[in-house]
């Protein structure tokens, strides 16, 4: 089949689909397609895409531990707002040791300078402590990481509920930044991008 018959195809079954879901307002519908020579592009015309809401390309990412590694890319999306559009960033998946991992690609913010010296406790509890592999990382468990932030000043162990809730607070805010991850009880520095 040539590819105009077939956009002309996809254009009527979208149109059947709006009209016998026109009181729904939710029309959920995904449509494949492949790039040519210049794999920049999908193949062929533009015209399947005008009508649909969003559009995802799908990168290839060369990965050392797994030949099964991409990245999702919103090129097209009308639902994005300000408050969804942490939704629609760009995100790198890939299948390592029968796990599924992603990594949303955002760039890091300036921590606070609280969050300042926690970060540089964890710097500290990797150079202390021997760091242990999850899913390819170098990780420190929490525990290591809270003896350092006691060692430096930023929690006062006098204080538990103070100690607490302050690591949380914090933690929380690395997190947020991208500064670091955290899986069960242990804790690794997210590479800068």
């Amino acid at each position: 089949m040539r590819p105009e018959y077939l956009s002309q195809k996809l254009d009527r079954s979208l149109a059947d689909q709006r009209r016998r879901h026109a009181a729904d307002e939710v029309i959920e519908s995904a449509f494949g397609n492949h790039t040519g020579h210049d794999e920049s592009r999908g193949y062929g015309t533009k015209t399947r895409e005008w009508q649909q809401d969003t559009v995802v390309r799908l990168e290839t990412i060369e990965h050392e531990l797994t030949n099964v590694s991409f990245r999702l890319a919103f090129t097209k999306s009308r639902a994005r707002t300000p408050e969804t559009r942490r939704d629609f960033q760009d995100v790198t998946i890939a299948l390592i040791n029968n796990v599924w991992v992603s990594s949303v690609v955002t760039k890091q913010t300036k921590p606070s300078p609280t969050a300042a010296k926690f970060l540089e406790a964890l710097h500290d509890a990797f150079a202390t402590y021997e760091a242990v592999v999850f899913q390819s990382l170098r990780a420190v468990k929490l525990d290591q990481w809270i003896r350092e932030c006691v060692r430096r000043g930023p929690l006062d162990k006098a204080k538990p509920n103070s100690m607490r809730a302050l690591f949380s607070k914090y933690k929380l805010e690395l997190i947020r930044d991208n500064h670091i991850a955290c899986n069960d009880d242990l804790v690794w520095l997210v590479p800068a991008r």
